[in-house]
């Protein structure tokens, strides 16, 4: 194994962590019934198919316009 595998291998492992940690603070916490950024109401429907879900649809989706941006 040379030292790219190497690298790729702990990227992924690091990927999962991240996942994982990500996965279970999700479900561990309660959706909030109002946004965290804009604080508008969560709709009901949202709030139920996605566990610990924290913004609405159009701040989520800024938030994560943002976050590709700085990743790149």
């Amino acid at each position: 194994m040379d030292q790219f595998d190497r690298a790729q291998q702990i990227e992924a492992m690091q990927r999962d962590i991240a996942l994982a940690e990500h996965q279970r603070r999700a479900t561990a916490g309660a959706a909030l019934t109002h946004c965290e950024d804009c604080g508008e109401p969560i709709p009901a429907e949202r709030a139920a198919r996605v566990p610990g879900v924290r913004r609405c649809i159009d701040c989520q989706r800024d938030h994560e316009h943002r976050h590709r941006l700085g990743a790149q």
